[in-house]
């Protein structure tokens, strides 16, 4: 039995969260090195109570990248954000059910959710790298796009396909 946090493909499960939260509280019950900065007694408390865990690890969760698209009709806009708790990657969305968890933020990025054609594409992230951030653009932004934004600059799409920025969206 593996006791690491994975990716639970196949995950029977009525809500999509409780793969998540039970993959961390397995975690917290399995591996006293994981969130070892909790505040004394967190780490019993959540663990005794899954509504707890679901409750914290949700509201708790730092964003660690927005993705915003918005097609220019009716009902064709929505985001997606990646979360981090306590080194825990998981996605939520607008449109998706929550995926996760992921034992690294490049596992998260590789999910299905972040493939393109995104219209109207804006991306938001303060922890991922400018550069892989520009190329995760680039790859989403939908072959009839000319451009996005990215951390609130606009790219276009110049003839090689690679993104270059433009002016600052005020």
């Amino acid at each position: 039995m593996q006791v690491g946090i994975t990716n639970v493909k196949g995950y029977q499960s009525a809500m999509p969260r409780d793969a998540i939260i039970d993959a961390i509280m397995r975690h917290l019950q399995t591996d006293s090195g994981f969130a070892t900065d909790l505040p004394p007694g967190e780490r019993e408390r959540l663990m005794a109570d899954v509504d707890e865990l679901s409750d914290t690890v949700f509201s708790d969760a730092a964003s660690v990248l927005n993705l915003g698209w918005d097609a220019g009709t009716m009902a064709a806009s929505g985001y997606l954000s990646i979360r981090e708790w306590y080194s825990v990657y998981f996605i939520t969305s607008s449109d998706h059910d929550p995926a996760g968890p992921f034992a690294s933020l490049s596992e998260a990025l590789g999910h299905d959710y972040l493939s393109g054609p995104i219209p109207g594409l804006e991306l938001v992230s303060h922890v991922v790298p400018h550069e892989e951030l520009v190329a995760l653009g680039a790859r989403l932004l939908g072959a009839g796009e000319t451009e996005g934004t990215i951390n609130n600059r606009l790219y276009v799409r110049g003839d090689d396909g690679a993104l270059v920025e433009r002016e600052p969206i005020a």
